[in-house]
């Protein structure tokens, strides 16, 4: 990919070292909060930006040539549509500079992301990053994941927010107190110009209305408070029972009122719930990719098949995932 004249002058010009970092569990807003400060004039917001940490683990960076290797295979890296950085810029400053070259298109000087995955993981790559997480009623996030057919019941639909609360709260505990802040979904969406001018203010950014404009940018509908507490509306008791036996603590230290005092499932019936999961999430993939290409994702994984095959399955997976991104 060959960046123009205009592109180089531009990525001169971007803050890689400050980044505007969105950190939430999946289904928690943040694609819609990402277009909104996507729309102001100073934000190259560039959407998720997974890869920068996915290949670090418990806080030892891969090698350098590793980390190329990784991003060549990431379908995010290659939904970009660029090869990896010179290796000799070491892991970080590869990175910094992915994060160049994917703001150098946009026409803001501070570059902002989101990360789902490992954002306990930020501040080893940006020790002055400035942080919004944004946290989202589990009871919700829940009921979005099994519509996203990435889990099958609402037992495991909240493991991804109890797997990234904790890390959030790591990553916050991290770095000093004026460089986080913290934007509940429902607040958002009932007060979206209250907060968005609060979160303005925290960046040290001008307030600008076009943030409000998203709509006209994207496929996303204006905000809409009826979007927050779906939970109360649409989700079965011993749905809302299952999430709330899992997430009680974390949600009443984030504002969450419980609705009854839920009781944890037992063995078996974590077991019954457990396998519910897989043979849901199994039929959803086969009515979404199809029997054949399913068994060939499945094979993939178990067989020492070549690397030419592993490839032709892995983007034809990836192809299908594409069509059904919002």
């Amino acid at each position: 990919m060959t960046e123009t004249a205009t592109d180089q002058s531009s990525a001169s010009t971007i803050d890689v070292h400050r980044p505007i970092v969105v950190v939430g569990a999946l289904r928690s807003g943040t694609t819609m909060f990402g277009l909104m400060l996507a729309g102001h004039a100073d934000i190259a917001f560039v959407g998720e930006f997974e890869e920068s940490v996915r290949f670090i683990n418990d806080g030892r960076l891969p090698d350098p040539a590793d980390f190329a290797e990784r991003l060549r295979n990431d379908r995010m890296s290659q939904d970009r549509g660029t090869e990896p950085p010179p290796t000799d810029l070491g892991v970080i400053g590869m990175i910094h500079e992915l994060s160049r070259r994917y703001a150098a298109s946009e026409r803001g000087s501070r570059v902002g992301f989101t990360i789902h995955s490992k954002p306990d993981m930020v501040p080893l790559v940006w020790p002055d990053a400035r942080v919004i997480q944004l946290m989202r009623d589990p009871r919700d996030v829940a009921r979005s994941c099994i519509r996203m057919g990435w889990v099958g019941n609402a037992y495991r639909g909240c493991e991804a927010w109890l797997d990234t609360e904790p890390r959030c709260a790591r990553l916050i505990e991290a770095l000093p107190h004026e460089n986080s802040t913290t934007v509940r979904y429902e607040d958002l969406v009932a007060r979206p110009e209250e907060e968005l001018r609060r979160v303005c203010e925290f960046l040290g950014l001008p307030w600008d209305p076009a943030i409000l404009d998203y709509p006209s940018r994207s496929t996303y509908g204006p905000v809409d408070e009826k979007l927050s507490y779906q939970w109360k509306r649409k989700a079965d008791p011993r749905e809302i029972e299952l999430v709330e036996s899992r997430c009680a603590e974390p949600m009443k230290k984030y504002g969450y009122e419980l609705s009854t005092p839920a009781k944890a499932p037992g063995p078996i019936r974590r077991a019954a719930l457990n396998l519910d999961n897989r043979l849901r999430v199994l039929d959803f993939n086969r009515r979404r990719f199809g029997l054949g290409l399913l068994l060939a994702r499945a094979a993939t994984r178990r067989l020492p098949l070549p690397a030419a095959t592993r490839r032709r399955v892995t983007d034809r997976w990836h192809e299908v995932q594409r069509a059904h991104y919002k």
